[in-house]
């Protein structure tokens, strides 16, 4: 099992066995926060990977790991490093809820609840704007799926209904 798979579900049992979506006491969701922090760092270390940090804040809704190769962070409204690729254009408005940054490339999940349409001219415009040349546009029903490159990088835009909001996912490799 990979470790991000063993990170869910150590993530799902511990949540499971201590109720802690049920408003369990601040002491008992620090503790384990800790569990789950050290289960991971461990369950890293004995497959050969090597973690330098974990961060869990149950009551905030926050989960940050970061290792040798990079970083990774799943929460509501969250900020993105300074060090994040500035190429990668962000959504005025939308609330940043996962993002990953390794030497390789970068991701992130955003949220908003302006029209599809109006989501999708933003980046069309801004990507174009930018240099960015397009490779491929795929329209559904429910979503969009853009591919852009600049020499040998390469950006990836994917906007999907979900109920009343857009999810937007943005990947970058080749950086």
């Amino acid at each position: 099992m990979t470790v991000c798979g063993r990170v869910l579900f150590s993530l799902l049992g511990v949540i499971c066995l201590t109720g802690c979506g049920r408003g369990c006491a601040k002491t008992q969701e620090m503790v384990t926060e800790a569990i789950v922090e050290k289960a991971i760092e461990n369950a890293a270390a004995s497959s050969g990977e090597e973690i330098k940090g974990v961060d869990i804040k149950f009551g905030e809704g926050e989960f940050k790991i970061r290792t040798s190769e990079g970083s990774f962070q799943l929460g509501e409204d969250l900020a993105l490093p300074a060090n994040f690729p500035k190429v990668v254009p962000v959504y005025k408005g939308a609330e940043v809820v996962q993002f990953s940054q390794m030497e390789q490339g970068a991701s992130i999940i955003m949220k908003s609840p302006d029209d599809r349409a109006d989501i999708l001219s933003f980046y069309k415009t801004t990507l174009e704007a930018a240099g960015w040349s397009s490779r491929s546009n795929i329209e559904l029903p429910t979503g969009d799926m853009m591919q852009y490159e600049i020499g040998r990088t390469n950006l990836s835009v994917v906007i999907v209904d979900a109920q009343d909001e857009r999810l937007i996912t943005i990947a970058l490799t080749g950086t």
